[in-house]
């Protein structure tokens, strides 16, 4: 009845599938010849469908021109690579499949940022966004605004809680002291850059 059906429509597929061989399995096809199934493909267990995957994509913002580097990460290795261009460029990667895993971004001049995807069974949209070297708060440019947050910091009137503003904060490297605020000051006044 199934095969006339798929008749109908152009004909069907001649697979037979056998979820349970009940131990019998160099006998299948003896048995599929006696209910007129011979001439098909015969498994033993489930045939296995190439998963296609879903979409994670977005808008990846920076504070300066050029390329920004999204790379997808599983279990510590680099699955994917994409890029993005200029200060807002969007990104696509395709054929990701279901888990848990870490988006890294890096651009040059800029602190790199980690955010956490979860993948399941629909297309992902994660905006991102990393900062220059010193801009603590984010607006794309490295100014006194900037020396005068990590100054609040350091004194402890208004402190930092923020991670990724800690790290854009540590222009030396190390710990955290007046010597990234130097670093600052410098680099605002044009004196000594943090980059070009």
């Amino acid at each position: 009845e199934g095969q006339a059906l798929c008749q109908r429509f152009g004909g069907g597929l001649q697979t037979a599938y056998t979820p349970d061989t009940f131990g019998q399995a160099s006998q299948m096809p003896q048995l599929y010849k006696l209910e007129g199934s011979m001439g098909t493909t015969y498994y033993t267990t489930e045939p296995t469908v190439e998963a296609q995957g879903v979409t994670v994509s977005g808008t990846a913002v920076s504070g300066a021109e050029g390329e920004t580097t999204i790379e997808l990460i599983a279990e510590g290795q680099v699955i994917a690579t994409v890029t993005a261009s200029g200060l807002e460029g969007a990104y696509s990667i395709e054929g990701v499949m279901p888990g848990t895993y870490t988006l890294k971004i890096s651009k040059a001049n800029h602190v790199a940022r980690e955010y956490t995807v979860t993948v399941e069974a629909e297309d992902v949209a994660q905006d991102v966004k990393i900062h220059l070297i010193g801009d603590i708060d984010g607006n794309g440019k490295v100014n006194t605004g900037d020396v005068a947050k990590l100054n609040a910091h350091l004194k402890g009137s208004n402190k930092l809680t923020d991670e990724y503003q800690l790290l854009c904060a540590n222009v030396n490297g190390g710990s955290l002291n007046m010597g990234d605020t130097a670093a600052l000051y410098s680099h605002v006044k044009g004196t000594k850059k943090l980059f070009s």
